[in-house]
């Protein structure tokens, strides 16, 4: 790793006109000390002040009193932690960060030692970024300077020791024991108690927000230093959320606690006690504002260690093995907003709103039916449809705790179901549209027992449906009918409305699929109904892996049993399957191909009676 540019000297002494804030390569020495000065380049990210086109001028007045403010509080807090080889501080430049999709101003700062320093006494990567973490974070900088702390990176460094705020670009040296892998990270969430929740805590440039966090954050690191000093790097704040309105209006926070990335397994806590750490910080009662927590809401989300992860403080002893979390992948398409481009940046305004409502409607939808055993929701991210349509598809994670037992875990429609009925339910207030259709599950921790069928006489040739843990193809159709008005009840499912009508549609649909897929048939279940005179959305299982061709025979079942049915009607028209229409895209369902089909189909299964 060590290298011309790694080995930097910023000397002043090269030449009395030379820059002082030039970084000036030289050949490293065969010696274990390293030659004239010796430079770390790191990046980070300031909030405030955000950027303007002055701050690339280095002789404007908006960059010198920037340059200054950096460099000031830079010396200070090197200069106290590393009094007799640290020399000095200097800015390279300023730059816009991701522009045009936020206002933030990014620094690249060098930060100089003494090049009498042996390499043995430099500091590691990660001490060196957590200090300049710290330096431009004191709320005593005039001006005010406000960083993202987990954007800091050591871009360059002289040391062997992996850039673990950075991609790594060399294999690390090997050491005696076995390292963590860098920074390790437990992600913990927990439920303050008298902190009310509003909307402006899930804007990170609000006051409310800002002060939240500084709070907390403070009272974290000064708890956890206290506790681990050798080990312990950092806290970061993930997020503020509301916790299952309107019954109370709690706030949720979400932290990570970071270690050094030296730090060997064997030297890392265990889950419990980093909980337990936690409880105890934000429950000082010298915190200001009060901070304090529910104890018994603390949990670890994520964890480096083989300890189970559990809550605080009042859970088992730790295990040696780690108890898998099981998680349900779901994926679904919104409405609104329409996909922008700013939705594959995690950085940007639009993402980090959107992902807000999603998760808060996610995490209110669960722990509200499973309050026992649901731990978080987590958001994998969000894409385009297709060129077509300008919905957005979004992925996310539905996480169990990891003691639930499988007997314990939902069914896979029903966690579709819990999802579709909630979001749609306007008296959440969640703000999401959604094509309930599209509710998908792409991974599940279960198999779904199927449900049989009501006993109906079986039909000449069929064979029963059989109850089977096997895995089972779920085909979600839809299907419009417009011979009744879509009234409010029917998005409730305990509704007289709702319960009559997903009953009448299951009895008289299950026989027809039962007749028409005798051998993969197994069960219907209704998912929900929305306006638009009214849409049906049911899931159809089948315990075969169904080809392409199937989509379109249940599309003509449905055209068949149209003519029979007597309880509602069925526009052949609407008919979807997996959520694709007849748009023009490949494998959609259109009335003449369906009922072609369910033709050939009668026509075949005459010719066998002759």
């Amino acid at each position: 790793m060590t290298s011309a540019t790694t080995r930097a000297a910023l000397s002043t002494a090269a030449s009395t006109t030379a820059d002082p804030n030039t970084v000036t390569p030289t050949t490293p020495v065969a010696t274990n000390t390293v030659g004239s000065e010796t430079a770390y380049i790191l990046s980070a990210e300031l909030i405030r002040p955000t950027y303007s086109p002055a701050l690339s001028n280095s002789n404007s007045d908006e960059y010198k009193a920037l340059k200054v403010t950096i460099q000031k509080a830079c010396n200070e807090k090197y200069s106290l932690k590393f009094p007799t080889t640290f020399s000095d501080c200097r800015l390279k430049s300023f730059s816009a960060l991701n522009t045009p999709q936020g206002s933030e101003t990014k620094a690249t700062v060098g930060v100089v030692f003494h090049g009498t320093t042996a390499i043995a006494d430099l500091p590691q990567n990660d001490i060196v970024a957590q200090t300049l973490v710290e330096a431009l974070s004191n709320s005593n900088n005039i001006p005010n300077l406000s960083i993202n702390p987990t954007s800091v990176k050591v871009l360059d460094s002289p040391v062997e020791d992996p850039i673990t705020t950075a991609p790594p670009t060399t294999t690390p040296s090997a050491a005696t024991t076995t390292p963590a892998a860098p920074e390790p990270t437990y992600i913990l969430s927990a439920e303050f108690k008298e902190v009310a929740f509003s909307p402006a805590l899930t804007d990170s440039n609000s006051n409310e927000y800002k002060a939240l966090e500084t709070a907390a954050l403070n009272a974290c690191k000064k708890k956890y230093r206290s506790m681990f000093p050798n080990t312990f790097s950092h806290c970061i704040l993930k997020n503020f959320r509301s916790l299952n309105p309107p019954k109370d209006n709690k706030t949720q926070a979400t932290v990570g606690i970071v270690f050094h990335g030296t730090t060997a397994i064997a030297d890392l806590p265990q889950n419990d006690v980093v909980a337990q750490t936690l409880v105890e910080a934000l429950n000082n009662s010298t915190n200001s504002p009060n901070l304090s927590i529910n104890p018994a809401s603390v949990r670890v989300l994520a964890s480096p260690v083989p300890d189970k992860i559990t809550t605080a403080p009042t859970t088992p002893a730790a295990t040696n093995t780690v108890a898998s979390a099981p998680t349900y992948f779901l994926s679904a398409r919104l409405t609104e907003p329409a996909f922008s481009p700013a939705l594959t940046n995690t950085s940007s305004p639009e993402y980090k709103a959107l992902e807000g409502k999603v998760l808060n409607a996610c995490d209110k939808t669960y722990r509200t039916k499973y309050p026992k055993t649901f731990s978080h929701c987590t958001l994998k991210g969000f894409s385009a449809v297709n060129p077509r349509i300008s919905d957005t598809q979004v992925t996310m994670a539905v996480v169990f705790h990891g003691n639930t037992s499988q007997a314990d875990l939902p069914m896979n429609s029903v966690v579709v179901k819990n999802f579709v009925q909630a979001v749609n339910n306007p008296d959440n207030g969640f703000n999401l549209s959604i094509n309930s259709a599209s509710v998908t599950i792409l991974a599940s921790p279960v198999a779904d027992p199927t449900t049989a069928p009501t006993p109906r006489p079986a039909a000449p040739n069929t064979v029963a449906a059989a109850t089977t843990t096997g895995a089972l193809i779920i085909k979600r159709v839809v299907f419009r009918s417009l011979l009744k008005n879509f009234t409010s009840d029917l998005l409730n499912p305990s509704s007289t409305a709702y319960t009559n009508r997903a009953a009448t549609i299951k009895e008289e649909l299950t026989p027809v699929f039962q007749s028409a897929f005798p051998s993969s048939f197994k069960s219907l279940e209704v998912v929900s109904f929305s306006d638009g005179s009214i849409v049906n959305t049911m899931d159809v299982y089948f315990s075969s892996t169904p080809t392409d061709s199937d989509d379109f025979l249940i599309a003509s079942v449905l055209i068949s049993a149209a003519a029979s049915i007597t309880g509602f009607d069925i526009e052949g028209s609407s008919i979807s399957v997996n959520g694709l229409t007849s748009s023009g895209v490949s494998h959609n369902i259109s009335l003449i191909t369906a009922s072609c089909l369910a033709m050939l189909s009668w026509l075949l299964s005459s010719q066998q009676w002759q």
